[in-house]
This record gives structure tokens, sequence and C-alpha cells, in this order.
């Protein structure tokens, strides 16, 4: 494979990723980090994101 050949297939991997983590979301396998998480209003914040890019 060249190297162009790899940076598109580690883009379309990226892209994937963040796809999935958009529709889906992640939760943390620690009750610690997902409170963590509550406090600071990431899953509100995370959420303003998504909206705001698939604008």
């Amino acid at each position: 494979m060249n190297r162009e050949k790899e940076l598109k297939a580690v883009e379309e991997i990226h892209q994937a990723s963040l796809k999935i983590l958009n529709e889906i979301g992640i939760k943390f396998g620690l009750d610690e980090v997902n409170e963590i998480f509550k406090r600071m209003d990431l899953d509100k914040k995370m959420e303003e994101h998504s909206l705001q890019k698939n604008k």
C-alpha cells in the first residue's frame, strides 16, 4: 500500500469512529468516571457539539 492509500484508510477509520461515537456515545466501565462526566455536563456538551457539526 502506498502512503496516500494508507492515509486515506486511516482517515476513513477515523471518520467511522467519530460517527459511531456521535450516534451511540460512550460509557466508561468505571462508575466514578461516568459520574465525573455527568458533573462536568459533558453528555450535554458532546450532544451540542454533534448537533452543531451536523448543521
